[in-house]
Protein backbone atom coordinates (compact mmCIF):
# COMPACT_ATOMS: atom_id res chain seq x y z
CA UNK A 1 0.00 0.00 0.00
CA UNK A 2 1.18 3.54 -0.97
CA UNK A 3 3.04 5.14 2.63
CA UNK A 4 0.97 8.12 1.83
CA UNK A 5 -2.26 6.51 2.66
CA UNK A 6 -1.17 4.90 6.06
CA UNK A 7 -2.09 7.43 8.25
CA UNK A 8 -5.84 8.72 6.84
CA UNK A 9 -6.83 4.91 6.83
CA UNK A 10 -5.41 5.28 10.57
CA UNK A 11 -7.02 8.08 11.40
CA UNK A 12 -10.51 6.67 9.46
CA UNK A 13 -9.91 4.25 11.68
CA UNK A 14 -10.07 5.44 14.94
CA UNK A 15 -12.67 8.11 14.21
CA UNK A 16 -15.02 5.10 12.83
CA UNK A 17 -14.06 3.07 15.96
CA UNK A 18 -14.99 5.70 18.57
CA UNK A 19 -18.27 6.06 16.38
CA UNK A 20 -19.55 2.91 16.93
CA UNK A 21 -18.48 2.92 20.81
CA UNK A 22 -20.71 5.79 20.70
CA UNK A 23 -23.70 4.84 19.53
CA UNK A 24 -23.68 1.73 21.29
CA UNK A 25 -23.14 3.12 24.74
CA UNK A 26 -26.01 5.27 23.93
CA UNK A 27 -28.28 2.58 22.90
CA UNK A 28 -27.14 0.65 26.01
CA UNK A 29 -27.04 3.94 28.59
CA UNK A 30 -31.22 4.83 26.92
CA UNK A 31 -31.98 1.00 27.73
CA UNK A 32 -31.04 1.09 31.04
CA UNK A 33 -32.20 4.58 31.44
CA UNK A 34 -35.78 2.73 31.00
CA UNK A 35 -35.68 0.46 33.68
CA UNK A 36 -37.59 -0.18 36.54
CA UNK A 37 -36.52 -0.76 40.22
CA UNK A 38 -37.96 -4.27 38.98
CA UNK A 39 -35.77 -3.96 35.90
CA UNK A 40 -38.56 -4.34 33.54
CA UNK A 41 -38.80 -1.42 30.17
CA UNK A 42 -41.18 0.97 29.99
CA UNK A 43 -42.94 2.22 27.32
CA UNK A 44 -46.16 4.33 26.65
CA UNK A 45 -47.73 1.99 23.76
CA UNK A 46 -47.01 -1.19 22.38
CA UNK A 47 -45.75 1.05 18.96
CA UNK A 48 -43.53 2.97 20.82
CA UNK A 49 -41.83 -0.13 22.30
CA UNK A 50 -41.53 -1.93 19.32
CA UNK A 51 -40.14 1.50 17.58
CA UNK A 52 -37.98 1.77 20.04
CA UNK A 53 -36.59 -2.09 20.03
CA UNK A 54 -36.29 -2.03 16.56
CA UNK A 55 -34.51 1.27 15.84
CA UNK A 56 -31.91 0.50 18.92
CA UNK A 57 -31.39 -2.67 17.57
CA UNK A 58 -29.83 -1.50 14.12
CA UNK A 59 -28.18 1.06 16.00
CA UNK A 60 -26.42 -1.62 18.04
CA UNK A 61 -25.75 -3.63 15.13
CA UNK A 62 -23.87 -0.41 13.22
CA UNK A 63 -22.66 0.52 16.10
CA UNK A 64 -20.67 -2.75 16.13
CA UNK A 65 -19.91 -2.74 12.42
CA UNK A 66 -18.22 0.84 12.54
CA UNK A 67 -15.83 -0.31 15.48
CA UNK A 68 -15.07 -3.43 14.17
CA UNK A 69 -14.40 -1.38 10.65
CA UNK A 70 -12.54 0.54 12.64
CA UNK A 71 -10.33 -1.93 14.01
CA UNK A 72 -9.50 -2.93 10.84
CA UNK A 73 -8.39 0.35 9.31
CA UNK A 74 -6.34 1.09 12.28
CA UNK A 75 -4.26 -2.33 11.70
CA UNK A 76 -4.53 -2.25 7.82
CA UNK A 77 -3.02 1.86 8.78
CA UNK A 78 -0.43 0.55 10.69
CA UNK A 79 0.72 -2.14 8.74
Amino acid sequence: MNMKHQPILFVAGIVSFLLGLIIRYYTGRRRFNRRTPFGLQQYRSYNEALATRSGEGCARVIGTLLALAGLVLIFVGLA
